[in-house]
């Protein structure tokens, strides 16, 4: 994934970051929803049009895009603002009282934990994180209260030049089907392997020698040793050596290392209990903490 300061995300990239800001927000509370003006991201629809959108307000041309968005300061306004990051995040009053939960007369607060009590100047700052950024650009998508005109995606100027027939959505929906595409065939090859793995044919494979019956009183003698911490006096000092210097050793190292190992187990065996969708999510997550 990129850094911080990298300054160009394509939409593959603006993917994962949008997934991880989506979980953030429903992990703080808020009901996503999706229609004509609320984007949900979690829809692959909302997610090209979020997408579409950072393209739009990255635009190199009336119609046309490089397929980047940029992480940077956007020209001066008209009504001598700036615009920031990905999603370009305009911070005017109402925006930003409704981003740090400060409530406004006329609007509602949004109630995002990394944004509450921020003051203009620091949230500022925070918008070129590219993770903040998404955060804010969801939370506005999701704006219900107000007139029209500034519910949801109507806050970008941009908002009507990413129907499906411009060239902002096309290009989101084109890099984005061909990544999801190679995602959706890793993600069916591992389900048909686990599955074939049930159905193997063992028959005509024989069975594995029976071991020599284990001595479990020499056992437990020989561990009590070790774990007693024992003098070793009735070892000889070959033994005595063997005990002292590696069996020791190794069964404190066993003993510090076992949780991790049934750690490691534990998520093994959920991959293989756990549904596809699920395995599909955290793979998701996994590739955007990357």
């Amino acid at each position: 994934m990129h850094s911080t300061y990298h300054k160009e995300y394509s939409a593959r990239d603006l993917y994962y970051i949008l997934i991880g800001a989506t979980h953030y927000l429903e992990s703080a509370g808020m009901k996503l929803d999706s229609n004509e003006v609320n984007k949900n991201p979690k829809e692959l629809e909302d997610m090209i049009s979020m997408i579409a959108i950072a393209f739009a307000e990255h635009r190199d041309g009336p119609n046309t895009t490089s397929g980047y968005a940029k992480n940077v300061q956007g020209a001066k306004n008209d009504n001598g603002t700036y615009d920031h990051g990905l999603w370009q995040i305009n911070l005017n009053d109402n925006i930003y009282t409704y981003l740090t939960s400060k409530q406004a007369s006329n609007g509602v607060n949004s109630n995002i934990p990394m944004f509450k009590g921020k003051s203009k100047s620091e949230l500022k700052d925070m918008m070129y994180d590219p993770f903040s950024n998404a955060v804010a650009a969801i939370a506005i998508a999701q704006l219900k209260a107000g007139p029209v005109k500034t519910q949801g995606i109507n806050n970008w100027s941009t908002v009507n030049m990413i129907d499906t027939s411009k060239a902002f959505y096309i290009e989101a929906s084109k890099d984005l089907d061909t990544h999801l595409a190679v995602l959706d065939f890793e993600k069916d090859m591992y389900d048909r392997l686990i599955q074939e793995s049930f159905n193997y044919d063992f028959t005509g494979i024989s069975p594995p020698v029976n071991p020599d019956t284990i001595d479990v009183e020499k056992l437990n003698q020989d561990v009590e040793v070790i774990m007693g911490r024992s003098d070793y006096s009735n070892l000889n000092m070959v033994d005595k050596f063997v005990a002292k210097n590696i069996l020791e050793p190794v069964s404190e190292a066993y003993l510090k290392t076992k949780p991790y190992f049934e750690k490691a187990f534990k998520n093994i065996k959920d991959t293989f209990t756990e549904n596809p969708f699920d395995r599909q999510q955290q793979f998701n997550r996994d590739v955007y903490d990357r």
